[in-house]
């Protein structure tokens, strides 16, 4: 796993402590994600954002935080 950035090891902790099990974690077209953004909000969602992209590469995985 690359990343784009330096992550300090307590955040990157974050992305597999089990306390954050519960969460929900979405791929939706990034032209839409707009949208699916406002209608969690509207649902009542404390918390929506869209947090990265996937991007076509070869052979390796990269974390890219928007």
């Amino acid at each position: 796993l690359a990343y784009e950035h330096d992550i300090d090891p307590h955040t990157m902790q974050l992305l597999f402590d089990p306390q954050t099990s519960g969460g929900l974690l979405a791929a939706v077209p990034e032209s839409q994600s707009e949208a699916v953004i406002s209608d969690l909000k509207e649902a009542g969602v404390p918390v929506a954002a869209q947090i990265g992209r996937v991007t076509q590469t070869t052979g390796s995985v990269k974390l890219i935080l928007d």
